[in-house]
């Protein structure tokens, strides 16, 4: 056997114990991201649940959407959303190349929801929370649940 035949061989067995290498750290990769979705989905969960809790207040008249409510509830869906777009981007990475990522889906929606909130002003929020004090509208957490029901019982 010549030097460019073993040479040849070990350059093809360095590139496959590589790829496998490569293989592991993907997975490894994934299974984190998905530990980390759980987290963040339950972290979405408590947002929302001080949501609908805080929205149930004002219809009952017992809150007010004043500025520091509404910042306050605002940060929290802020700061769960700064990250969002690069936990997206890397789900969408290891799903192309075949991985399955546990919550990925459901991180999606939960990002594309607190983007929504993010938008909502605070003009509109006390004008909705006079609306449902008066019974002309229901709570905003009550609308979003009915949403997120319909998008469920289509997706």
């Amino acid at each position: 056997m010549g030097g460019s035949t073993t040479q040849f061989l070990s350059d093809q067995l360095d590139s496959y114990t590589e790829s496998w290498q490569r293989d592991h750290a993907d997975a490894l990769a994934c299974w984190e991201l998905e530990a980390r979705l759980k987290i963040a989905l339950g972290l979405f969960q408590a947002i929302r649940l001080v949501d609908q809790e805080m929205s149930q207040a004002v219809a009952e008249g017992r809150l007010s959407w004043d500025a520091v409510t509404t910042e306050r509830l605002v940060g929290f869906y802020r700061s769960w959303e700064a990250p969002a777009g690069a936990i997206v981007r890397r789900a969408r990475d290891l799903r192309s190349r075949g991985f399955e990522v546990e919550g990925a889906v459901e991180f999606e929606r939960a990002a594309l929801e607190a983007k929504g909130t993010l938008n909502i002003s605070l003009d509109r929020l006390e004008q909705s929370a006079r609306q449902a004090r008066e019974g002309k509208l229901r709570p905003l957490g009550e609308i979003r649940d009915e949403l997120r029901r319909q998008s469920d019982s289509r997706g």
